[in-house]
């Protein structure tokens, strides 16, 4: 659903009065996420839960290893290897 993502408050606030006073577009994104909702990390709290700790872990990572903090990617859940989990 890119096209509801804002870079910041006043484009946020923008496009939702854009949608709030546009019927078609409000009744279209309705449709559009109860027709994906089911493959959507974000409606899926396991599947969402687990692609937050990878990104958890990649933070730690990075200050591990002394770096500054910096954007990157969490790569697909899919495209990740199954963990292990380690009991001490």
């Amino acid at each position: 659903m890119e096209q509801l993502i804002a870079t910041g408050f006043d484009e946020y606030k923008a496009k939702a009065i854009a949608i709030g006073n546009d019927p078609g577009t409000a009744r279209a994104l309705r449709e559009t996420l109860l027709r994906t909702r089911a493959s959507v990390p974000l409606f899926d709290p396991a599947r969402f839960a687990e692609h937050l700790g990878r990104a958890y872990e990649m933070m730690v990572d990075i200050w591990r290893r002394g770096e500054a903090p910096h954007a990157f990617d969490v790569p697909s859940i899919d495209a990740l290897p199954v963990r292990s989990v380690e009991v001490a």
